[in-house]
């Protein structure tokens, strides 16, 4: 059993190394790709895409209908379980683009701007290109190939960024941002059957397919609930506001969430598996959650505080003086998003026990109340809409919360207690790095000094209260090698 649990934990390690690889160093190439472009296009470019963001967004979530999930999770699967979802995604992407391409002109006549009638019908065709090789992802996360995985990420974005900042340069306008998705799944597609060789059996199981579908629907429900949520902002901006504020507010959010976004796939794509080898001892469960919950705090805090602090200066040398109007986005958002990580990794925790049902009622409590917020700040303009959902983060943790202390006997407040520490020293070192950027009127200098200084700070912090992440940090590092 010793080598068992040694064994277990190594596996871990690994699985949040590699995956830490994958996501980071594919939204570093994606950052600096993503500021290339936003600095030959213009803010209403993006916010075109971005009014699209949200149909496709559901589209995706309805193709993979939480088969990836129930395959991980089902300790016995098979060929044909692999086989009737394979089957399955195919015949949502082709149905989900036919419809999507037929409302382009509904979409189009929505936010009042003609050109989003052609876009949609470009776009949708990274719905079919997904459906190709979600079988195959989720097969090499199964057996926690991430290594592999990191790799065929870090290609896709190459090679589609390379075409987006080319077809930027030629003057291609938004089309240059709708190519670079475009090709960017067009390069997993081929690494995916390249690498992986598998083929679907010539067969298509109803029993298996409602064996899956009845884990996988109610997360697909709670799924489609939250991508609607996290895109209900972008709908109600385009509708209400010009591409260019919705470029802004874009711009902003994506500036906010790249890190806890990257750090939440990181630690529930590993995390899942390994949680689920030992869903039937609890206190294991239980002490591994902890220690995620605490490892992506640790991370996750200081950074979002670090860019709250010094959000003006990198805009205007990241993105120039064209995109200052995102400055207040970023920081306010920074606030909000610092707690996805510790909320998504509480909904993991119900998945591996298999209650999807309570994933299901908690997402639907939480998006009640959210709509109720968004309702109540409407009329108060941009950044009362923005403040109201980065408030609403609070919110969603405590009501997951509800449901994760039925499962493992953690409340929300045992994990704020848990991560209070690093909280209050970040908002710390925030306060000092804001001070130290007032003595200089260079930018450089202003990020530099003031960027260094409050690392120095909070690492010192961690060092003389002697914090077990530390350790966990190098012991990482060292198995990885």
């Amino acid at each position: 059993m010793r080598n068992q649990r040694k064994t277990l934990k190594e596996q871990a390690i690994i699985s949040v190394f590699w995956t830490a690889i994958e996501r980071f160093s594919v939204q570093i190439m994606q950052f600096v790709i993503g500021l290339i472009v936003a600095r030959l296009l213009s803010p209403s470019d993006f916010g075109l895409i971005a009014m699209l963001s949200i149909f496709i967004a559901l589209a995706q979530s309805f193709i993979d209908c939480g088969f990836s999930n129930a395959l991980i999770q089902k300790q016995d699967r098979t060929e044909v379980d692999y086989s009737t979802v394979f089957y399955t995604n195919i015949f949502l992407g082709i149905l989900l683009y036919i419809i999507l391409y037929l409302s382009g002109p509904l979409i189009s006549d929505f936010y009042h701007e003609p050109l989003l009638k052609d876009l949609i019908k470009v776009v949708g065709i990274n719905l079919i290109l997904c459906s190709f090789f979600l079988v195959q992802r989720t097969k090499m996360i199964a057996v926690l190939n991430f290594k592999v995985l990191a790799i065929f990420s870090l290609l896709s974005i190459l090679v589609g960024g390379g075409t987006g900042i080319y077809m930027a340069i030629s003057g291609r306008g938004v089309w240059a941002l709708v190519c670079q998705t475009l090709v960017s799944n067009m390069v997993l597609v081929i690494c995916y059957w390249s690498y992986v060789r598998w083929f679907p059996l010539r067969m298509f199981s109803v029993k298996s397919f409602r064996g899956l579908f009845g884990f996988g629907s109610k997360l697909l429900l709670a799924g489609m609930l939250h991508t609607l949520y996290s895109n209900m902002y972008t709908i109600v901006i385009g509708k209400r506001f010009t591409p260019s504020d919705l470029g802004f507010y874009t711009r902003g959010q994506s500036m906010a969430y790249i890190l806890p976004s990257n750090l939440t796939s990181v630690m529930t794509q590993s995390m899942y598996p390994v949680l689920c080898d030992i869903q039937s001892e609890s206190e294991r469960l239980k002490s591994y959650f902890l220690a995620y919950a605490r490892m992506a705090c640790f991370i996750t805090f200081p950074i979002m505080f670090l860019l709250i602090a010094l959000a003006e200066p990198l805009i205007q040398i990241l993105l120039t003086d064209k995109w200052l109007p995102s400055v207040f986005y970023v920081q306010i958002l920074c606030f909000g998003y610092m707690w996805d990580p510790l909320m998504r990794m509480n909904a993991n925790v119900l998945s591996v026990k298999g209650r999807s049902d309570y994933t299901m009622n908690s997402e639907i409590l939480k998006k009640i109340v959210s709509i109720f917020i968004l309702i109540v700040s409407l009329n108060f303009g941009l950044k009362v809409i923005c403040i109201s959902m980065a408030c609403y983060s609070l919110v969603d943790l405590l009501i997951v919360g509800i449901y994760t202390r039925k499962v493992i006997g953690i409340s929300f407040i045992d994990e704020f207690r848990l991560v209070f520490r690093f909280l209050l020293t970040s908002i710390l070192m925030c306060v000092l790095i804001t001070g130290i950027t007032l003595l200089f009127d260079s930018n450089f200098l202003k990020i530099i000094i003031g960027g260094v200084s409050g690392s120095i700070f909070y690492i010192l912090i961690a060092y003389l209260l002697r914090w077990r992440e530390f350790d966990m940090i190098y012991y990482f590092f060292k198995k990885s090698k």
